[in-house]
């Protein structure tokens, strides 16, 4: 049985009803402002000597998405006038010893031992939605809107969908050709942004390797191509005679 009184329904099926001699006065309910939420609800009997009965029933509820968090570096916080302090302390001359692979391993783990000292961690959401880097607030509101009209109506062919669905196509279109656009005219001065966006927009990545070693070998290992690599450098690097380096004057300040 089901009464709707203004915006909220009282349901129970069958009936938990008291018998007395005036008639039957319904006595427990579930009360809903969603008719649909609640189904099958069931008498199950008594409460012992109680003229109440135990309601049993299934809801059918949309929960929100869940929003999960994880911890990674706030790099903003960070102090890093004493972390190039305790760099600047030491005798690297000591520390990165054999191949280059070991003295980077050496550093790598020093930097890391020093980032976990002097920059702290921030909660992030992982599954919120980061908008485009192109998109205007205008543009938006704009397919916020579209969303909107279709969840009222649940029809593209709706001329009130088709309309806010051209206004927003309309508005990411103006909004993306303006961003690149002054990328583009701020290219002498900002390269940098310039190739992230491009890259960004690329479906292949380059990646390095594999090379041909000197005794035609191909080597295709990180550690190898690394060690390849610092060979090629140091073979092109001017070797400066350490003996005839000249004397500077230091001027107090």
């Amino acid at each position: 049985m089901k009464r709707r009184q203004g915006t909220v329904s009282k349901t129970v099926s069958p009936p938990s009803i008291l018998r007395i001699p005036h008639g039957a006065s319904l006595l427990d309910l579930v009360f809903t402002d969603e008719p649909n939420m609640i189904d099958k609800v069931e008498v199950l009997g008594k409460v012992g000597r109680s003229d109440h009965n135990v309601l049993f029933w299934t809801s059918d509820i949309m929960l929100g998405p869940s929003v999960a968090t994880r911890r990674m570096r706030d790099y903003n916080k960070g102090n890093y006038t004493a972390l190039g302090n305790e760099l600047r302390k030491t005798n690297w001359e000591e520390v990165l010893q054999g191949t280059t692979s070991e003295a980077w391993s050496v550093f790598k783990q020093q930097l890391l031992d020093l980032v976990d000292t002097y920059v702290p961690y921030k909660k992030v959401h992982v599954n919120k939605r980061r908008k485009a880097i192109w998109m205007t607030h205008k543009a938006l509101r704009l397919v916020k809107k579209k969303h909107a009209v279709y969840t009222k109506y649940k029809d593209t062919h709706h001329p009130a969908y088709r309309k806010a669905a051209r206004a927003a196509s309309k508005a990411v279109r103006e909004a993306k050709k303006n961003f690149e656009f002054k990328l583009a005219a701020n290219i002498k001065n900002d390269t940098k942004s310039f190739y992230a966006y491009v890259n960004s927009r690329c479906k292949s990545k380059v990646r390095v390797g594999p090379l041909v070693a000197d005794n035609g070998n191909i080597v295709a290992d990180a550690e190898d191509m690394s060690e390849q690599l610092n060979e090629y450098f140091t073979s092109v690097f001017t070797a400066e005679n350490l003996s005839s380096i000249p004397s500077t004057d230091t001027a107090s300040c």
